[in-house]
């Protein structure tokens, strides 16, 4: 048996790998050999929106045929936090060693298919209104699920979302998306008991929500501010719909 030639035993079988699968393993390779990442968790207070989407989210759908999830009212947030700390929105550029901020925002959303995670991005999300990147996220998600995705779809991200809550994971450490310096994770929202101001214990929802940073030019405090501003965004009347003003 040659040094190259694989024992079989029964019931082994080989299977090549795909293109995509193989193209993942490139990023994903390169993400973990070059990137020192920092990863810190937070646990955001939803009860408002999670109250807020239930109230409206049949109304969305009987009006824009959209099942309205979590993640549009997220990417918004986050859309927020990059407008006020705009690195989380660049890239490195390793030949020139220069850091390269981006004014328009595309948005990785990543969404598991059988052939694996794919990230499309929504084409300039800070200038779309929720329904408006929900209805993208709707449409892109479909298309990777039915590997109709067009290369302009899939290149050019700035910055990547994924929800471990799909899969019913509390928290996971999100793999950043090279050339990107930064990657945001959600997980399950639960409920719990805490105490209020007036001392009564009541029933919140939280969700744990991971952000992983290029260390080499992020540093931990900023993560935290920039997690700061996304669960303020969250509790606010900023991500309402428009004509759906009773967060």
């Amino acid at each position: 048996m040659g040094s190259d030639e694989i024992k079989l035993n029964p019931g082994d079988r080989l299977e090549d790998v795909s293109m995509i699968r193989a193209a993942i393993a490139r990023q994903m390779s390169i993400a973990k050999n070059e990137i020192p990442f920092t990863t810190l968790t937070f646990y955001v207070d939803m009860t408002t929106l999670v109250n807020y989407r239930k109230r409206i989210k049949d109304d969305i759908f009987s009006k824009y045929n959209l099942k309205l999830s979590f993640l549009p009212f997220l990417v918004k947030a986050i859309i927020f936090g990059i407008e006020k700390y705009p690195i989380f929105n660049a890239s490195y550029v390793k030949e020139q060693n220069k850091i390269h901020f981006k004014k328009e925002i595309n948005f990785g959303i990543a969404v598991d298919t059988e052939n694996g995670l794919i990230v499309p991005n929504i084409k300039n999300a800070g200038a779309l209104s929720i329904i408006e990147i929900g209805q993208k996220i709707a449409e892109l998600a479909t298309k990777a699920r039915q590997k109709k995705l067009g290369l302009a779809e899939i290149r050019g991200g700035t910055i990547s979302l994924t929800n471990f809550g799909s899969i019913g994971a509390a928290f996971g450490v999100p793999i950043i998306n090279f050339p990107e310096l930064a990657i945001v994770a959600t997980g399950t929202i639960e409920e719990r008991v805490v105490k209020n101001n007036e001392g009564k214990y009541i029933a919140k929802q939280f969700m744990p929500l991971t952000i992983a940073a290029d260390h080499r030019w992020i540093d931990g405090a900023d993560v935290g501010r920039f997690a700061k501003v996304i669960s303020e965004a969250l509790n606010s009347r900023d991500i309402q719909i428009d004509g759906y003003h009773d967060f």
